[in-house]
């Protein structure tokens, strides 16, 4: 691999050295696939940086994308890397939108790219408070520092309001060369206990060492290294800037089209079309804590599984390789990296819960408090508690995880209610309405199990005990096959 310092840098190179290799290949639910080669990538997305420019936007300025994987969010990722702006990912799961809100508060964003014809809720929870002024400019009392809104459509192919075919008509074109390694990149969003998403910043130097621990092909290879991903632009797993630096090929979902009924299907079809190796070389598993069985479902379709530990916030702290699943410890993340210093604290109600071995082996059980791990995303359930209780009916509510095997935990709603009248459906349907954008979304922070409780029991010091709840949840539900 080439020794850069940027990803604007690696990309550049790139786009010269490998033209036609392609940089993204998008699938969508319909048989559709779309392929951005690296010329193509950084043609259209120095257009869009030159938009940007002309818009009074690029170096310093923080830009929420709230845009789902797709060609067009890859573009304007990229746009928004060569004019210098920073992007934000502009997470939305809650249905009134109050998350995208925080967002744009939180990062005191200057613009905000939104498709209001695919995914409305984002656009819906911004236009009662926005006035717009011309084109693209806004105003907003409860948001001074947004000043702009792009709108990203796609329509038919070649027409002005397809935001992709636009570009290709546009003769402008930018590119800041004087970004360094200590310039910010991106902006991710991980958990938070107030059930908005916390920023977490990366720079140029974040991305390109991180991509250079990924042990990628060099660019002088004929043939590029085809990765396979479902994980979000805007999650430090699916970051496009990795693409960029290793100069591979990442296949993954267009889900601008929606996301498919059968995910397993539609993975086994792309994998497919896409003549991948059925059998992955190399398979990394992180984000929760890993079982032997886990480990040993993931043997059977990669040559070689790695367990790591560590990630948006602190970067990766340890990997281990697995030489033989039978012998894998549950929960064990291997030992520290070189420049990591792991320390055994004892606080029950925070953090992750773990311990070293007499090896030196970094074990992660899981999280402590009330944090509930669910994949690879961490819920926490005090915000999610509040707005349960606003169902009419509901005294109380205890929403606690409970063992799945697939996600680690799933969310369980454990209920005092008014009167036995009271159903369960009627009670799922409010909290879906009120909560979540889509109940289809594998992140929705809708619980998936609903039961009732006569009483919670209480601790010494008068608090809800939640493990008490947990427990008994996870034998009713068990029990109920």
């Amino acid at each position: 691999m080439a020794d850069f310092t940027t990803v604007t840098g690696a990309l550049q190179q790139y786009a010269k050295l490998v033209p036609q290799r392609p940089a993204f290949i998008f699938h969508d639910c319909h048989g559709g696939r779309q392929v951005l080669t690296y010329e193509l990538i950084y043609r259209l997305g120095g257009r869009w940086a030159a938009v940007l420019k002309a818009s009074g936007l690029g170096r310093g300025h923080f830009i929420l994308n709230t845009l789902p994987n797709s060609p067009e969010r890859a573009v304007c990722e990229t746009g928004l890397l060569m004019s210098g702006a920073f992007s934000v990912n502009g997470q939305c799961q809650l249905a009134d939108g109050s998350d995208i809100l925080h967002g744009l508060q939180k990062s005191q964003a200057m613009a905000i790219v939104i498709d209001p014809d695919f995914h409305n809720i984002p656009w819906n929870a911004l236009r009662t408070c926005l006035q717009l002024i011309g084109q693209n400019d806004v105003a907003c009392e409860k948001l001074p520092s947004l000043r702009k809104v792009f709108f990203i459509r796609r329509n038919e192919k070649g027409s002005d309001d397809d935001f992709l075919s636009h570009l290709e008509n546009l003769d402008d074109w930018f590119y800041d060369d004087e970004i360094t390694a200590d310039d910010i990149c991106t902006v991710f969003t991980t958990s938070g206990s107030t059930g908005f998403s916390k920023l977490v910043v990366k720079t140029h130097g974040d991305i390109v060492r991180t991509a250079k621990k990924m042990e990628t092909v060099n660019y002088v290879s004929p043939e590029s290294l085809k990765r396979f991903s479902i994980a979000l632009f805007g999650w430090v797993g699916g970051y496009l800037g990795y693409t960029f630096v290793a100069a591979d090929t990442r296949v993954l979902f267009d889900f601008r089209t929606g996301i498919p009924d059968d995910m397993a299907e539609l993975i086994y079809r792309t994998i497919q079309e896409e003549k991948c190796d059925w059998k992955l070389k190399k398979l990394l598993l992180a984000g929760q804590p890993i079982t032997q069985q886990i480990v040993k479902a993931a043997s059977a379709i990669s040559d070689k599984v790695v367990v790591g530990y560590g990630g948006t916030d602190s970067g990766e702290i340890s990997f281990f390789d697995v030489d033989d699943p039978n012998k894998y410890n549950d929960f064990d993340c291997g030992t520290p990296a070189s420049w990591a210093e792991v320390k055994i604290v004892d606080i029950e109600d925070e953090g992750d819960i773990g311990k070293l071995t007499a090896d030196g082996h970094l074990i992660v059980e899981g999280r402590g408090s009330d944090a509930i791990s669910r994949g690879v995303y961490i819920f926490y359930p005090g915000w999610l508690e509040t707005r349960i209780r606003r169902c009419p009916g509901v005294v109380d509510v205890a929403v606690v995880g409970v063992p799945d095997p697939g996600v680690g935990e799933e969310l369980c709603a454990c209920l005092l209610l008014e009167s036995d009248d009271i159903t369960v459906q009627s009670l799922q349907e409010f909290v879906e309405k009120d909560i979540v954008t889509s109940i289809n979304d594998p992140l929705s922070p809708r619980p998936r199990f609903y039961l009732k409780f006569d009483s919670f029991p209480l601790t010494r010091t008068d608090k809800t005990f939640r493990r008490f709840i947990r427990d008994e949840a996870t034998v009713r539900l068990s029990k109920q096959g």
